[in-house]
């Protein structure tokens, strides 16, 4: 039986009395955690739990012991991490794969995501009316309430008529009163929508 590359890094932290352990073994990335004194005891008699996580595959490793000694816990150490079935080679072919596995469910993900934007962009483009607004028209303005407006909900939603000065870039629109001629101001085209006499 082959052990894994042995380059590897530990890193130890505590929190509240447990011990949690995160390795590094090439790419393997994993956590050990000590979970304990657990009371009341489990009906075996057992108190503490050995997990291990493998943070790529998400796999998890765990035993539960009455005792947990260090001899017990180099031992869960060897038979579920650095041990295996496989050799070095077919450990690195097999991480290989499962790479390209996720690259493949991260491209079809991308699919579905672009199909959804498809299917989204043309169900809103079937409620999107066009605004032939043109120089010379006759326009309502909306008019966008300040925060404490005295007339409130009776405040009217469009004011105008405007005439439509000129249209600058993309969608702005220079108004002008038809009543005096003076020049009103510059309004985005989504602010306005068309007056019919």
């Amino acid at each position: 039986m082959s052990q894994m590359p042995n380059i590897y890094q530990c890193h130890t932290y505590s929190s509240h009395g447990v011990a949690f352990v995160k390795c590094s073994l090439g790419i393997l990335n994993l956590g050990i955690d000590v979970i304990g004194k657990i009371t009341p005891k489990a009906s075996n008699g057992h108190e503490f739990i050995l997990a291990t996580i493998d943070y790529f595959t998400k796999w998890v490793e765990a035993q539960s012991y009455a005792v947990l000694t260090a001899a017990k816990v180099e031992k869960f150490i060897k038979e579920n991490i650095i041990c295996s079935q496989l050799t070095e080679g077919e450990w690195m072919r097999a991480r290989y794969e499962e790479i390209n596995l996720l690259d493949e469910r991260r491209m079809k993900a991308m699919d579905n995501l672009k199909k959804y934007q498809q299917r989204m962009a043309r169900a809103f483009s079937k409620e999107v009316r066009p605004r032939s607004i043109e120089v010379g028209d006759l326009v309502l303005r909306e008019q966008r309430a300040p925060i404490h407006d005295p007339q409130g909900k009776f405040r009217p939603n469009w004011s105008g008529p405007y005439k439509v000065k000129a249209i600058l870039l993309g969608s702005t629109v220079r108004l002008m009163d038809i009543n005096r001629e003076n020049l009103w101001g510059l309004v985005n085209m989504d602010q306005l929508k068309k007056y019919f006499v």
